[in-house]
């Protein structure tokens, strides 16, 4: 006699436990298209970020700049880093604009 092949495996209490059909939560994964979605995407193209945050991670702002987080931090605690934003959960974030005006300070003659 041959297993089914749908059997997975038993439980302590022996009871098999069967494979069915992958249950979906509300959020699968996939972008949906709605209102709401539609009206951000267009007021991105009106400020022109098309795509793109107009505030930058640390590690976005260390990927730009070639440079570790660890140098970061370094010129934060010493004030020479692009001024930061402080969200409540204590993450931080730079304005592009921000950064942009901080390496024209920064451009040697």
């Amino acid at each position: 006699m041959t297993p089914n092949p749908k059997v997975v495996r038993g439980d302590r209490s022996g009871n098999q436990l069967v494979k069915g059909p992958r249950l979906r939560g509300a959020y699968d994964g996939a972008s949906h298209d709605t209102a709401t979605s539609r009206r951000r995407q267009a007021a991105q193209r009106e400020a022109g970020h098309a795509g793109e945050s107009s505030l930058l991670t640390v590690d976005q702002l260390c990927a730009e700049l070639h440079i570790s987080r660890s140098t970061f931090y370094d010129w934060r605690a010493k004030g020479k880093a692009p001024e930061c934003i402080v969200l409540p959960n204590g993450s931080l974030r730079v304005q592009r604009d921000d950064l942009a005006e901080w390496l024209r300070k920064r451009r040697a003659a």
